[in-house]
């Protein structure tokens, strides 16, 4: 088993790159040390061939059990970047809509997305990071309603939550040797910071209006 330096998902040893993020493996096989190989007996035929047989059927075994964990955890991860985006991205809406800067507030929402979707980090660290980014730039934005300048306050929210969502990510290789899904993750991540970012701005608009007719 080789453990990916990028996403940390175990491979098997005879892998070029990693099945769950593409990234190389061969300087992680590299620094493996080779076992001392011992002088070989001759062994009657069928004794080779039932090893043969068996370490067949070991490979596929390990085969599936590689499969089944890899793709639980990249279901895992992806469910919470989902939740991630889905927070932060309704926070930044929300913001935008209330004071009437609903177009920023969308595109700070697809932002963070994106940023979510390029960077690579524990489960934990995905569902915390973004959404504690918003809700701090939330806090922060009061300052500036309180003193006069509500505007302020979506873009503080959105760098704030960007900021969230890029700081602690793992060391990345480059873009054009990453797998499909690696490639695809920004793209997911902008539609659904698009989606809850105008849902979120729906709400926003809310607020607004009873505030305005309260007054």
């Amino acid at each position: 088993m080789i453990v990916c330096e990028y996403c940390e998902t175990r491979n098997r040893r005879d892998k070029g790159t990693c099945v769950a993020c593409g990234a190389p493996m061969e300087s992680r096989r590299a620094t493996t040390q080779p076992k001392a190989s011992k002088p070989t007996e001759k062994k009657p035929k069928s004794q080779q061939k039932v090893e043969t047989e068996l370490r067949k059927a070991t490979d596929k075994a390990d085969e599936a059990y590689f499969t089944v964990m890899n793709t639980y955890a990249i279901a895992w991860r992806t469910v919470g970047e989902a939740i991630a985006i889905a927070i932060a991205a309704f926070i930044i809406g929300v913001t935008g809509g209330a004071v009437q800067m609903g177009f920023v507030g969308v595109l700070g929402a697809i932002g963070v997305g994106i940023a979510v979707g390029l960077t690579q980090k524990n489960f934990y660290f995905v569902i915390g990071s973004a959404p504690g980014g918003a809700l701090i730039g939330l806090a922060i934005s009061a300052i500036f309603w309180i003193g006069g300048q509500p505007k302020i306050g979506v873009l503080v929210v959105t760098i704030c939550a960007i900021l969230g969502a890029i700081l602690g990510g793992r060391r990345r290789y480059p873009f054009s040797q990453r797998n499909w899904w690696e490639k695809l993750r920004p793209v997911l991540g902008a539609l659904g910071g698009l989606g809850f970012g105008i849902l979120g701005l729906l709400l926003g608009l809310g607020i607004a209006g009873v505030a305005s007719f309260v007054r």
